[in-house]
């Protein structure tokens, strides 16, 4: 049980990021602003609905060499029930450029039962390599790479409102020391109840290679009962103003599903359609 628990934590980000007909560029941001924070409850249902960690995702002001850019700030924590369950903390730190909405630097925090980690990436756009501060080991990447937290946010940014079923936007994210063109599909809408009440949403579905399929499944306990076994497994839901926030993710897996809610929100950029 105790690596699913680290599972439920990666997915959020994961579900967020997705695998080409034509990759997509960022041309505006419409749907955030600094000062901007979520919080959401994750949820793990087998035969019961259990609160097992608590999320959170910022978008703040950094500095770096006198340029303003976009913090953007993914943590995560577990609930501790017991001393069976594996007590994570995992934090995600992407710093991107306001103009074209590359990230240029990523760092990425890690506890687990008191034992921490680091790793630090500098993005090279020049170079077009991202380099592991700690190990020095480089990964080659494309001009428009994007990493897994600006990347969720990259797709805040894209317009679905003439997007017909079946359309899907093309990111090149990397992830697990490799890249990969990523896929998000358009379902449609669907109206939603949820904390902040009911609100109109986009419906998305990541769309995942066999291999980051295989990447995912590394948390499996055999071949023969993997976790996912399609992409059709999850599920997001955006709200459908201008602010399109991730307010669901909708994970079903061979032991369960995972559903993660958002609780609250503050400092949005446009006045949300529940109000």
């Amino acid at each position: 049980m105790k690596k699913y628990l680290f599972l439920l934590l990666f997915i959020f980000l994961m579900a967020n990021s997705s695998y080409c007909q034509t990759i997509t560029f960022f041309e505006t941001n419409k749907a955030f602003k600094t000062g901007e924070s979520l919080n959401y409850t994750v949820k793990y249902s087998l035969y019961l609905d259990i609160d097992v960690a608590g999320f959170i995702l910022k978008v703040e002001e950094q500095e770096l060499k006198g340029k303003k850019l976009y913090g953007l700030t993914a943590y995560g924590e577990t609930y501790n029930y017991s001393d069976n369950f594996l007590k994570v903390k995992i934090g995600y730190q992407s710093i991107v450029n306001k103009n074209n909405f590359l990230p240029v630097l990523y760092i990425r925090s890690l506890t687990r039962n008191e034992k921490e980690s680091k790793k630090t990436v500098i993005l090279n756009r020049s170079r077009k390599v991202a380099i592991n501060k700690e190990t020095k080991l480089e990964l080659p990447i494309k001009s428009t790479s994007q990493d897994i937290i600006s990347t969720l946010y990259l797709i805040r940014t894209f317009n679905f409102k003439n997007s017909n079923p079946g359309d899907t936007y093309w990111i090149n994210t990397f992830f697990a020391g490799k890249t990969w063109d990523l896929g998000i599909k358009y379902i449609g809408k669907e109206t939603i109840n949820t904390k902040l009440g009911k609100i109109s949403c986009y419906k998305l579905q990541p769309v995942l290679s066999d291999k980051l399929i295989d990447e995912l499944n590394f948390f499996s306990l055999s071949d023969d009962d993997k976790l996912f076994k399609s992409d059709e497994q999850i599920n997001i839901w955006l709200t459908d103003d201008e602010n399109k926030i991730p307010v669901r993710i909708k994970s079903i897996t061979n032991l369960g599903s995972l559903i993660i809610d958002i609780n609250k929100c503050s400092g949005l950029k446009n006045t949300p359609v529940w109000e």
